[in-house]
């Protein structure tokens, strides 16, 4: 099951399905690894919308 990540998110593919039915996959057959892709995203998002300087 591919999870390629970049700077521009995370894109998931499980089964033959894409989008919300693979992280519904994903978060039953690997709920921590889930977890720290969404932590990784939420990263992403606060370097985006910081201010210069902020973090």
């Amino acid at each position: 099951m591919p999870v390629p990540l970049s700077l521009f998110g995370v894109r998931v593919r499980s089964d033959g399905r894409t989008g919300r039915a693979a992280w519904r996959v994903l978060s039953q057959e690997h709920p921590v690894l889930v977890w720290l892709l969404v932590g990784y995203c939420a990263c992403l998002v606060l370097l985006a919308v910081a201010p210069d300087g902020a973090l």
